[in-house]
């Protein structure tokens, strides 16, 4: 069964002046186990060796990764729930180890890190990685010394210049380009909590010609007004259907009657019941200037009397001989031609 480790890679030494220094460099890796049963709807690529039993084993190879090897020591631990563990190297059991951790001269060239894993907790290691140890180890080597760091300078080329107490210096090769492959997607955690319900429109109405929208949250907004400009006067319609004919009006007063009083005066009844006493005489009570019949007036011969023309004139045309004038209510009449009505008020 093989198992992947991603290394988060924490490492440091431990030294003091004043006292002798722990011997150590911190060590942190998370173990991943490709083959852990089948767990329906998870991903079984990457999935933590969680809370096992695990055996380490650090080798410290001298110059190249294929050098000597100079120290080399194991560890038994216990992963934690994401496959966790932490070791300081240099505590371990030494395993066939040629020098003791305190004993190796970290001024002589370069040194690498082997990790092995017997993911059983056994012996039986395998080998997981081979990393050069760059810059942190070397506190080692200045206390080793009787040295101590007066000032680091990073020189900006991806080299760093340790400074010294005893004004020696040393610059380290090119760090940059450590950075390791990505690790693998994590286990998803669990869901979170269902965040608060979205603000909502609840109605919308027209109010005093603007528009108003009420919101889930009471809030009320005010649109703007929904009346535009004026626009043109349309075009005209069709003629609609006629209405029904309206009633009849109340009839108009006319003159019902006339009656002669024999006095020079006459009445006249109209229909509305009221009446009008009319006087004929003139202010010089002539008679001879009054309206007359053919039978009154004087030297008139007997046979005009009967309205028919007896006299042989020139022309014989009956248009232009002596009419008759008549008065009927309120309507003057000639013979033979036009009439004209009276205003009741001239009378």
């Amino acid at each position: 069964m093989k198992t992947f480790f991603t290394v988060i890679f924490c490492i440091s030494a431990y030294i003091s002046f004043a006292q002798a220094p722990p011997q150590g460099i911190n060590y942190q890796a998370v173990a991943y186990d490709f083959n852990q049963s089948p767990n329906p709807g998870i991903d079984m690529n990457f999935l933590p060796a969680a809370n096992r039993d695990i055996s380490v084993r650090f080798s410290i190879i001298h110059s190249n990764p294929a050098g000597q090897m100079v120290y080399r020591e194991f560890h038994s631990t216990t992963t934690d729930i994401g496959g966790l563990f932490n070791l300081v190297i240099g505590t371990g059991s030494l395993d066939n180890s040629p020098n003791n951790f305190e004993d190796i001269d970290w001024g002589a060239g370069l040194h690498f890190l082997m990790v092995e894993i017997d993911n059983k907790g056994g012996f039986d290691y395998e080998e997981m990685s081979t990393q050069q140890l760059w810059s942190v180890p070397y506190a080692l080597y200045a206390e080793k010394s009787g040295n101590g760091i007066d000032s680091i300078i990073d020189n900006g080329d991806g080299t760093i210049t340790f400074n010294f107490i005893d004004s020696s210096t040393y610059t380290t090769q090119v760090l940059s380009g450590l950075q390791g492959p990505q690790g693998p997607q994590g286990v998803a955690g669990p869901q979170g909590p269902a965040g608060n319900d979205g603000t909502s429109t609840v109605s919308v109405s027209v109010v005093n010609d603007s528009l108003v929208i009420m919101l889930s949250d009471s809030t009320l907004i005010n649109g703007g007004s929904v009346v535009g400009p004026q626009g043109p006067q349309g075009v005209a319609g069709p003629q609609g259907i006629a209405g029904p004919q309206g009633p009849a009006g109340n009839d108009g007063v006319g003159i019902s009657s006339t009656l002669n009083n024999g006095d020079g005066t006459f009445t006249i009844f109209f229909t509305d019941s009221s009446s009008q006493i009319i006087n004929l005489q003139d202010e010089d009570r002539d008679s001879t200037n009054e309206l007359q019949s053919w039978s009154t007036l004087p030297g008139i011969p007997s046979g005009f009397t009967d309205t028919i023309d007896n006299v042989d004139d020139l022309d014989n045309d009956t248009l232009n001989e002596i009419q008759n004038l008549s008065l009927n209510a309120n309507t003057l009449s000639i013979s033979g031609a036009n009439s004209v009505t009276i205003p009741k008020d001239s009378l």
